[in-house]
C-alpha cells in the first residue's frame, strides 16, 4: 500500500499492522503523517511487538492497540476517532 493509493481511497481511519508483508507499517505510517493530503487521517497501529507504544509514537500514529486485543476495546478506539470526524 502507498500514500498515493490512500489518497485515492480517502478513508476515515486506517488500521495498520506494524508487520506488513512488504515492509514495516511504521514506515507507511510516517509517510501518511508527513503528507499534507493524508496527515489528518487517524492511524491506529496494531502489533504483537512488545515495543508497540514506542513504535506508534515514533511513527506518529494516533493510537495503538497491542495484540492480542479485546475486540470491544479496539471498537471503542475506532469509534472515538470516527466520532471526532
Amino acid at each position: 500500500m502507498s500514500v498515493a493509493y490512500i489518497k485515492t481511497l480517502r478513508p476515515d481511519l486506517i488500521l495498520l499492522d506494524h508487520r506488513l508483508r512488504d515492509g514495516l507499517g511504521n514506515k507507511l505510517c510516517i509517510d501518511i503523517k508527513t503528507d499534507n493530503d493524508t496527515t489528518g487521517i487517524p492511524v491506529v497501529m496494531l502489533s504483537a511487538d512488545i515495543n508497540i507504544a514506542q513504535i506508534a509514537e515514533i511513527s506518529r500514529a494516533d493510537a495503538f492497540v497491542a495484540k492480542p486485543f479485546d475486540i470491544d476495546y479496539l471498537l471503542k478506539v475506532i469509534d472515538g476517532y470516527l466520532k471526532k470526524a
